[in-house]
């Protein structure tokens, strides 16, 4: 008997302690984050794209100067007046190599080194099961990007070889891409209170110096108190991971996972064909049409989260070696 009643306590206190995990807290004001994403091909390869940082602010509002004009665009796709605006502004630093950083001068037909340094201000509505992005991203290219300073001193840092290329990068010029998104749930099955699965659809164009593409893409997610959110943990023009519907009633937690896929008609890539102001005798003749899958988990508890994705993409020019291209992204952030 005496078991059998330390056995029950402690299955009480047990089913309590998940109860107060799970349990249901009243969010009256949305709230601001910030999210750090990093991009790496650590553990698979040091070639093509390489590296890759992006900080993002998200704002639960619609009140900065320079959005007035980008939401008044938004709100001729999405007038529902039950739509939450978000706001973000982000930090990024992308790197280029070519498939053997230890030569210092690269055949003209392997990838040419560049390094891309940009600001990405970005509007967001979005409803339970939508979302519309449009972003305007400015930035520089060639060696005033410090992409190449970063490389080398992270190298050293770590005792791996120094990328002996960076001699032959793009050549500096001021960039810049328009970037629009829309999201949509189209299938969502609740199997539980808190447990569920969906799946995403986007489609959405950049446009500029920088790329110029059309995307489609799409996300499968499964687990707990899954946020109404649209996007898998990546570094993209529009800047609209994390954002999501805010419910009323959010959890403590969740944790899930997903699959995903993108495919892009390419009409221009500047890492790829060359500096568009300046004379730049390096490019590669590129695939215009390449595909990508990801697969990662996102955990959240309270106002700290951290998602992973692992990504393997393909071929990007025509004589590209090594065949596809694997690379992790890593996110981390938090709400206040």
């Amino acid at each position: 008997m005496k078991n059998l009643k330390a056995l029950s306590i402690a299955l009480s206190i047990l089913l309590g302690f998940f109860a107060q995990l799970s349990r249901a807290e009243e969010c009256p004001a949305r709230k601001s984050s910030i999210y750090f994403i990093a991009e790496n091909d650590i553990g698979f390869s040091d070639r093509y794209y390489t590296n890759g940082l992006k900080l993002t602010y998200l704002s639960p509002s619609d009140d900065w100067l320079l959005n007035k004009l980008q939401f008044k665009f938004l709100r001729l796709l999405n007038s529902d007046k039950s739509a939450q605006t978000t706001q973000s502004l982000s930090l990024g630093q992308d790197m280029y190599v070519s498939y053997d950083i230890d030569d210092t001068n690269p055949p003209m037909t392997d990838r040419p080194y560049a390094g891309w340094l940009y600001i990405t201000d970005g509007t967001h509505i979005a409803t339970k099961n939508t979302l519309d992005s449009f972003a305007i991203t400015i930035g520089v290219v060639g060696e005033i990007s410090g992409a190449e300073y970063t490389q080398k001193r992270y190298h050293e840092f770590i005792n791996v070889d120094r990328p002996m290329g960076w001699d032959t990068q793009l050549k500096n010029e001021p960039a810049f891409t328009i970037s629009l998104n829309h999201s949509e749930r189209v299938f969502e099955h609740s199997l539980s209170d808190n447990f569920r699965t969906d799946f995403i659809c986007s489609a959405g164009a950049n446009l500029g110096t920088v790329s110029t593409e059309g995307i489609v893409k799409g996300l499968w997610r499964f687990g707990f108190n899954m946020p109404y959110s649209f996007d898998a943990a990546r570094i993209e023009f529009s800047s609209s991971q994390q954002v999501e519907y805010a419910m009323q009633n959010r959890p403590d937690w969740h944790a899930y996972i997903y699959a995903g896929f993108v495919g892009k008609a390419v009409g221009y890539n500047m890492f790829l064909d060359g500096n568009v102001l300046r004379k730049y005798d390096r490019s590669v003749d590129k695939e215009w049409l390449v595909g990508e899958l990801n697969f990662g988990a996102s955990l959240r508890y309270k106002d700290f989260y951290v998602s992973y994705s692992w990504c393997v993409r393909s071929k990007e020019y025509k004589t590209q070696r090594g065949g596809v291209q694997y690379f992790s992204a890593l996110m981390i952030g938090g709400t206040f």
